[in-house]
């Protein structure tokens, strides 16, 4: 758990301040430590570092956080199925992605696909996928001031062309090599359409942040990670992370 602002006394002038509480696992606070820099970089991810940076404006501790910090986010269009494949798959499983696929829906518009391991040293002749669209409707954060934290704002409605994408592409594979939906995964659904591996956005690029990544309002204050991009990425967003966080540093370095 962790709070950030800035201290403008004597002591810590134009330094930004983080007070972080160490818990255990039934939320008891074990130890709590404050520590002050001059550069601060975030790396909570997109539901991290948003979550922290809504809270900090709601609660006046970044009062001048503009109004696209908690805006853009999305599920990068995830949704999740097991096939039942009729052909043996072995009982050994990779325990990292090893195949995917590139194809369109029935839009036209770009689906990529993921084998996910299900490593259960059984032969389940089945192949568990993630698949990454389009996402028509972005979600935003609030500040519930009675609950103390960030909520995302994301209606249910904003699934369906990604589970309809998905199906589009997997209908069509599932007719060729005689494969079906495996229902008992997702109580009694043919997809999973209530999670995502890889959440974007809340802090996008260039609106809520420089190009660099530096949050506007606050020189020194950075995000380095998912929460900058804008939109789905219709891919597994890990690479490009990582090559965000190297590009940006590298010019941070340089105009030090």
């Amino acid at each position: 758990m962790a709070r950030i602002g800035m201290r403008t006394d004597r002591l810590f002038r134009d330094r930004h301040v983080v007070s972080t509480k160490r818990i255990d696992v039934n939320g008891t606070v074990m130890a709590i430590r404050t520590i002050s820099c001059d550069r601060l970089f975030l790396g909570g991810g997109s539901m991290g570092t948003t979550q922290l940076l809504v809270k900090a404006r709601a609660t006046g501790t970044l009062p001048n956080l503009n109004e696209h910090v908690g805006t853009r986010w999305s599920s990068n269009g995830e949704i999740f199925m097991v096939r039942n494949v009729y052909t043996s798959t072995g009982s050994k499983t990779s325990v990292l992605p090893a195949t995917g696929i590139d194809a369109y829906d029935h839009r036209g518009n770009q689906v990529y696909s993921m084998n996910i391991a299900m490593p259960l040293g059984i032969d389940t002749f089945s192949t568990a996928h993630i698949t990454m669209t389009q996402t028509p409707e972005l979600g935003r954060f609030t500040y519930d001031a009675q609950k103390q934290q960030s909520v995302l704002q994301w209606s249910t409605n904003a699934k369906t062309e990604p589970v309809t994408s998905a199906r589009s592409v997997y209908d069509r594979i599932n007719k060729v090599n005689g494969a079906t939906y495996n229902k008992s995964w997702f109580g009694g659904k043919q997809v999973g359409d209530n999670a995502t591996y890889h959440p974007l956005g809340g802090c996008p690029l260039g609106l809520a942040t420089s190009d660099i990544g530096e949050v506007k309002g606050y020189p020194g204050l950075y995000v380095m990670d998912s929460s900058l991009f804008p939109d789905s990425l219709v891919a597994n967003p890990a690479l490009s992370t990582a090559a965000f966080a190297e590009r940006n540093i590298e010019r941070i370095i340089a105009g030090a």
